[in-house]
């Protein structure tokens, strides 16, 4: 079943958990709102939702169309992506800023040498952040990560405009699963450094400062987590959960995010 996330205010701008847009503590202060959707999919029916939705709700520039504010990349494996490109430029004209990429053939093979080593067996390409930072071009710091069944139903810049205060990442929490349903909390991976009872985050749903996910090496510290490895042997209380990218993400993410809550 195709999962459905629905993006609404939670009241990020002004003195709330994330900060302001643009003060104090590494808030976004300008340029366009960059939008990052990874799509397997060859029939693009819910991503043309995604787009269309953050379009609708875009809070548009002086003397120009919504549209103008926003740039969006549609992330594809390499052999959907010319199919899928003619289809979403015929059905989203200028002014839309829209491309849609692959992220590096010879990346992904090296990455799925590394993830075979540990035992994953699914494509790399499902593993968009370990290589998300390797397709997205340079223009692009800061980027709000949206799952491709997103529906958007507020001004995307609240988001993009947090002040991350020197973090990688902002994630949404999820306090239905909590840290001790998925860690064993007694292993030296886990009690070190993060709370038993802290609440999950969605890592499919990010706003990522890309320089500060290269500076703190974000996707080799996920690597070092994934897979049947010596270091993080029992550290998850479900042992296939450390072959699919949710799970590892989770203590990846805990220290590296900023929490937004779940109302958004």
């Amino acid at each position: 079943a195709r999962r459905r996330v629905a993006l609404g205010s939670g009241g990020v701008r002004g003195g709330g958990s994330a900060g302001g847009a643009g003060g104090k503590g590494g808030g976004w202060s300008g340029g366009p709102t960059h939008v990052a959707i990874v799509c397997s999919e060859a029939t693009p029916y819910g991503l043309v939702a995604a787009i269309n939705s953050t379009i609708m709700h875009a809070t548009p520039p002086p003397a120009r169309p919504a549209a103008a504010s926003l740039r969006f990349h549609v992330l594809v494996p390499p052999g959907l992506q010319p199919a899928l490109a003619r289809k979403l430029v015929r059905i989203f004209p200028p002014p839309v800023r829209l491309s849609v990429a692959s992220p590096p053939t010879d990346k992904l093979a090296k990455l799925g040498a590394k993830l075979n080593a540990v035992g994953v067996t699914s494509s790399p390409f499902d593993w968009p952040l370990l290589w998300l930072h390797l397709a997205l071009p340079a223009e692009a710091k800061r980027v709000l990560l949206l799952p491709p069944d997103a529906l958007v139903r507020t001004d995307v810049r609240e988001l993009t405009g947090a002040a991350l205060a020197g973090r990688a990442a902002a994630a949404f929490e999820d306090c239905s699963t909590t840290f001790e349903a998925l860690f064993n909390y007694r292993h030296p991976l886990f009690k070190e450094h993060h709370g038993r009872s802290s609440c999950s985050v969605d890592p499919d749903f990010l706003v990522l400062d890309l320089r500060a996910w290269k500076r703190d090496d974000a996707p080799q510290r996920l690597l070092e987590l994934v897979g049947f490895q010596r270091r993080n042997e029992n550290l998850f209380l479900q042992p296939l959960a450390a072959l699919g990218p949710a799970v590892p993400a989770q203590l990846m993410l805990d220290k590296r995010a900023l929490r937004l809550p779940s109302r958004w």
